[in-house]
This record gives C-alpha cells, sequence and structure tokens, in this order.
C-alpha cells in the first residue's frame, strides 16, 4: 500500500506543489523567477532548490541524488523480499538521478533555460518509473 500511496503522490498529488507536477511547474517558471520575484529573492530560491538536490544533506554539497538513492535502494530490496520486478522502474529512477548533477550545475551556472529542460527531462524519466511501478504494485 505504500508504493501504490507513493505513485499517487508522484503522479496525482493532492496539491500541484508535490511531485510531478511541482517539477512541472518549476520547469514552466523557473528561468522567470529573477524578474518575477527579483534577483535576491530568485537566488534565495535557487539555492533552496540545490538544497532540495543535495539531499539527504552532504556538507559537501556532492550528494545530487535528490534522494533517488534511497527509494531505488528500497526498491531493490522490497523487491527482492516480494519477489516482483521493479527493474524499468528503478532504470528509469536511475536515469533521473544522473540528471540530477547536471540540473544543480544549470543553477549554479544561472542557466536556468537549461535547468527548465532539465526538470521536464526528470519529471519524463520519473513519470514513467511511477507509472510502471503503480502498474506492478497495482496488479499485486
Amino acid at each position: 500500500q505504500a508504493l501504490v500511496d507513493a505513485c499517487q503522490t508522484m503522479l496525482r498529488p493532492p496539491v500541484s506543489m508535490v511531485g510531478i507536477p511541482a517539477m512541472r511547474k518549476i520547469a514552466r517558471e523557473i528561468a522567470g523567477w529573477p524578474q518575477e520575484l527579483g534577483e535576491e529573492t530568485a537566488a534565495k530560491c535557487l539555492r533552496q532548490v540545490c538544497e532540495y538536490l543535495n539531499s539527504p544533506p552532504d556538507l559537501e554539497g556532492n550528494h545530487l541524488t535528490a534522494g533517488r538513492d534511497l527509494t531505488i535502494a528500497f526498491l531493490q530490496e522490497a523487491g527482492m523480499l516480494a519477489g516482483l520486478d521493479f527493474s524499468m522502474p528503478i532504470h528509469w529512477l536511475n536515469k533521473s538521478m544522473d540528471a540530477i548533477p547536471d540540473l544543480a550545475e544549470a543553477i549554479y551556472r544561472n542557466d536556468l533555460a537549461a535547468a527548465a529542460g532539465l526538470f521536464d527531462r526528470v519529471a519524463d524519466m520519473e513519470t514513467e518509473a511511477y507509472q510502471q511501478l503503480s502498474r506492478i504494485v497495482n496488479h499485486i
């Protein structure tokens, strides 16, 4: 049930500032933050995005997985224990996680158009991961 709920939260959350809809919203809006919010506030918001990308936190800022590594490890173990094949959702989450350092770098360079495109790519990959995971867990 926890995986069913996680898929629901990522794919169809009760509010748009959670899960994949939140990634899409950031992708649509991030490039306009400096004009909309002002340079100083936008810089604070971008710093907060980078902190999220470095989670779980690493003091050096080098753990750029946005927690995907924890989800992948959980799915690997849960799949083994339950006898379920989570290899495709894990594949898509790995691809998503691989894009996180590029996303952080785009933000550090203040290339917000590139960051927007990367947020969309991550959202695409995670949509695929959670749709596949949902199909698996809803058929148990």
